[in-house]
């Protein structure tokens, strides 16, 4: 039996309009910064200057600084917008459509033409280490995306030929991904050591040895 009491129901919290409107003024312009200081990069090497950064974009420093509260924070951006770009280029590789060696080569291959197309760029992220203490440097998202895409490549295959128990995946992949990322780094900063194509060659042949080791003979 109704009391007849009637509840009144809480007003739902009113969106402001100009708020919404200013949010989105504020990313499109943070974007356009970033993108701005993204180009001067690639053309002037990983210690650009912000004067010229606003200059591409014809304002003065305090247009940049009411977007980001200082220069470490732009610098944050735009690493994880080089993040991002890489891990873009890195996706369609980072499968198994043919053989394995293929597979194991596309991929290595993908990594090296982005970082010989973008030299400055890629020097740039890898200058960003972690400041917050999360481990999530730009550089070290790529790494755990890659490490992601290639564990659970691992597990699949794991499960399906039963050659070693799936639980390793995460284990493999981190070992994997990170020793290549250390050799091709080395050799970036040695090219004349050895010829591209014996560098990609001598890394694949690092990872299926490695991989090899752990899950028996990789078909």
């Amino acid at each position: 039996m109704s009391s007849g009491v009637q509840v009144e129901q809480p007003e739902a919290p009113r969106v402001d309009g100009r708020a919404t409107r200013w949010a989105g003024h504020r990313d499109r312009r943070r974007a356009e910064f970033v993108d701005a200081a993204v180009a001067v990069i690639e053309r002037d090497g990983p210690q650009a200057r912000v004067s010229a950064i606003t200059a591409e974009l014809g304002v003065g420093r305090p247009a940049l600084y009411r977007q980001f509260t200082d220069r470490a924070d732009l610098d944050r951006a735009v690493a994880d917008r080089a993040a991002d770009l890489l891990v873009e280029a890195l996706a369609p590789r980072l499968q198994v459509d043919s053989d394995v060696d293929s597979a194991i080569t596309g991929a290595i291959d993908g990594y090296v033409d982005w970082l010989l197309a973008h030299p400055y760029l890629y020097e740039f992220v890898r200058s960003m280490w972690d400041v917050s203490g999360d481990g999530e440097s730009p550089i070290n998202r790529v790494k755990n995306t890659v490490v992601g895409r290639t564990a659970a490549i691992i597990r699949d295959y794991l499960m399906t030929t039963g050659s070693a128990a799936p639980s390793i995946a995460d284990t493999l992949a981190t070992g994997l991904v990170g020793m290549a990322d250390a050799a091709i780094d080395r050799w970036r900063r040695d090219p004349s050591s050895m010829p591209r194509a014996a560098a990609t060659r001598t890394v694949a042949a690092m990872v299926r040895g490695a991989a090899e080791a752990v899950m028996g003979t990789v078909d």
